[in-house]
């Protein structure tokens, strides 16, 4: 049930009781006029329609009651089935959208809500797997996978901080793969890539 639908319902509820008010307020009205004619009819019977009256206030507000539990009920069986898992679903979103990309809703959600649970948890993995990707196409080589020079810049300043805190060693090697142009010229840059993978793999 979407949220419009439970407005609907809601307004509908409070419709019924509504007519129901109607009802009762014309239950007493009546009830009323009939007190009025009897006692303008016969003294003797006041007794009597007294208590019929006193009888009758009591049914109307035993119904009136009843009707008053069974609001307070419905609320709180909405409250139960509806709200938590409401309240998971938008919490799930605020961590989402805090970063937190490997979050799930995993509560059991009524039937009404299931699907947006199930939707909500598919954009999350898509989402999660894009970002994957962004932040590996964002520091590795396209060609070779090494990561690239922004990340070994990165790396190596946290490293570089790492060994002066603890006053450890740091070692940087350097290769160059000599002769290296010579294949490009003589084989074509295909060749040359396919030297540069493997020289990747290799190390």
């Amino acid at each position: 049930m979407t949220v419009a639908e439970m407005d609907e319902a809601m307004k509908a509820a409070a419709a019924q009781m509504e007519e129901f008010d109607q009802l009762i307020n014309g239950i007493i009205t009546r009830l009323d006029a009939v007190h009025d004619v009897a006692f303008a009819a016969t003294e003797e019977s006041h007794a009597v329609l007294h208590d019929l009256k006193l009888k009758t206030t009591t049914v109307v507000l035993a119904f009136l009651a009843i009707g008053l539990a069974i609001a307070i009920g419905g609320i709180i069986v909405l409250n139960r089935l509806l709200f938590p898992p409401l309240q998971d679903l938008s919490r799930g979103m605020r961590l989402f959208s805090e970063g937190q990309h490997a979050h799930r809703i995993t509560r059991n959600m009524p039937v009404e809500l299931r699907e947006l649970a199930e939707g909500f948890n598919v954009m999350a993995e898509n989402l999660q797997a894009q970002h994957t990707e962004l932040v590996k196409a964002s520091s590795h080589d396209a060609l070779t996978g090494c990561l690239n020079h922004r990340q070994f810049v990165m790396d190596f300043d946290r490293e570089f901080s790492r060994v002066n805190r603890y006053k450890d060693n740091l070692s940087l090697l350097m290769v160059d793969l000599d002769h290296f142009k010579s294949v490009n010229d003589s084989y074509g840059h295909p060749a040359g890539d396919l030297v540069l993978r493997g020289v990747a793999e290799a190390m």
